[in-house]
């Protein structure tokens, strides 16, 4: 049998799978907004779990990051250290945003910024904002996709006729069964893809022929893989400062974790889901380092591009049915974040904007449908970007993480009761204004030692708080529905000690 008709069947078979899925997913739709949406709201927390490492782990976790632990070293490993935090800030922000939104049906990040803030047009401006962060990002996934399918087969199928073939498959199970696909395709994804990463971790420590025989195996070629700021010198302060702000909280404000936060059917199931998170993500990056350590000794000198291939290259060499596996498990990887997004955007799309600028025109029923459709319109205009991704989509893309000015506004929202409504405009216009002229200024990545991001993030919080100082918080009945409930529900829970 060729390799080609192998990636065929892999590939096919997986399709199958996740399409049952869909049509199981869609034969218990109840065809509202809630069921394909937030899947009514009754995700348990192995879902739950799955679905939130699902979504955060990427093709990048198996070609990035290897990549990055073969070039920069040990130094790569701060990465286990902000994994960890994922799972405390996922239950510190998500579970005052999942109490919230039970209680007031919040579906979105608007729902509950615009309710607290009693402002319209803060609502909107943050609609607007995440659909101009979100959708681009979307495209970028689709040929990411697509690249990987290429490499999987060697070039016989390009990148561009991969994504239309893995992109169609994606948008047809969210077409047929919204979030509960989602989450159901995340749980067959993550294990799939656990199991893969962690393997392979395995198989070069014994390889190796144990940790310690890897790490002077990896000090002879290269004493500087063992220490900071690595060999490049890349993992400056200024770096390390760069990913504690972008990568410890922020993924906690994602679109689509802010949606998970509202599918979990209960405070318990999102509690252990977080608590897992929080040991898996750092395990998943510390058996990562394994094998990238591992490839650099059995595969040395590549630069580039190639150390993104170490996998493939050294299994092309070893056992090519071991490779297309490997690959197999980035496409699923890939496909559970470009799911979440596709979903989330439909969500944004039909919730925040035909929903609250036509009110009343539409029944929920009939908004269920219209999400399917943005899933397919969104799904074709991001295939057709991919065709030929035009530069500003690329820049959008390098700006997904702007959304992270919603982090002042939320905490205004279920911690600090001072935040105001200008203070949150404010700061969302500031930070993005920022940000956009860092990018298009070509200051470069980082800025001043800083990730041109995080100058958003921590200049926007300067703002809220300043802008709010100075102006007219929300109504006193509003802060104690939401600040009272939460000190009842939620942070009386921590008590340190205290009765």
């Amino acid at each position: 049998m060729s390799k080609n008709m192998l990636v065929f069947l892999v590939v096919g078979f997986y399709c199958l799978i996740v399409m049952a899925i869909g049509i199981y997913s869609n034969r218990v739709n109840k065809n509202t907004t809630e069921d394909y949406f937030l899947a009514s709201r009754t995700v348990g927390p192995i879902v739950s779990f799955f679905t939130l490492t699902a979504s955060f782990y990427s093709a990048y976790l198996l070609m990035g990051a290897v990549g990055f632990f073969y070039t920069h070293g040990f130094a790569m490993l701060m990465t286990t250290t902000y994994g960890a935090c994922y799972g405390l800030w996922y239950w510190v922000l998500g579970g005052p945003i999942h109490l919230i939104g039970r209680k007031f049906g919040h579906g979105t990040p608007a729902d509950m910024i615009e309710h607290y803030y009693e402002s319209k047009k803060l609502g909107s401006l943050v609609s607007i904002m995440l659909c101009a962060f979100t959708v681009p990002y979307l495209s970028m996934q689709y040929t990411a996709i697509g690249m990987a399918f290429q490499l999987i087969t060697d070039g016989a199928i390009s990148y561009r006729v991969g994504a239309i073939i893995l992109g169609g498959i994606c948008c047809a199970y969210v077409f047929l069964g919204g979030f509960r696909s989602v989450a159901l395709t995340d749980l067959f994804q993550g294990m799939f893809f656990m199991f893969i990463a962690w393997g392979l971790g395995i198989y070069f420590l014994f390889e190796a022929g144990g940790i310690t025989e890897l790490f002077k195996g990896i000090a002879a070629q290269d004493q500087a893989m063992l220490s900071l700021p690595g060999p490049k010198g890349f993992y400056t302060w200024g770096v390390w400062l760069s990913f504690i702000v972008l990568y410890t909280i922020m993924p906690a404000i994602r679109p689509d974790t802010w949606q998970r936060a509202y599918a979990v059917k209960n405070l318990g199931a999102w509690k252990k889901a977080c608590f897992h998170t929080a040991w898996a993500l750092p395990v998943t990056y510390l058996v990562t380092m394994f094998t990238s350590f591992g490839l650099r000794i059995n595969v040395p000198g590549l630069e580039g591009v190639q150390t993104e291939q170490a996998l493939i290259a050294y299994f092309n060499m070893v056992s090519p049915i071991v490779g297309i596996i490997i690959l197999a498990a980035a496409m699923a990887a890939a496909m559970s974040t470009i799911d979440s997004v596709l979903l989330v955007s439909s969500q944004y799309l039909t919730e925040d904007i035909i929903k609250r600028y036509m009110p009343n025109k539409f029944s929920d029923s009939q908004l269920a449908r219209i999400g399917q459709i943005f899933t397919v319109v969104l799904t074709l205009i991001a295939l057709l970007v991919t065709m030929s991704p035009p530069q500003f989509m690329v820049m959008m893309t390098a700006l997904f993480y702007g959304f992270g000015c919603l982090l002042w506004p939320l905490l205004g929202c279920i911690i600090w009761p001072r935040g105001t409504k200008a203070g949150s405009i404010a700061c969302i216009v500031v930070s993005c204004v920022l940000i956009v002229i860092l990018k298009l200024g070509d200051f470069g990545t980082y800025v001043y030692g800083l990730h041109f991001i995080a100058w958003g993030v921590v200049t926007s919080g300067v703002v809220y708080v300043v802008v709010s100082l100075m102006t007219r918080p929300p109504s006193d009945e509003m802060v104690e529905a939401y600040h009272g409930y939460l000190r009842e529900k939620f942070w009386s829970k921590f008590t340190f000690g205290r009765k």
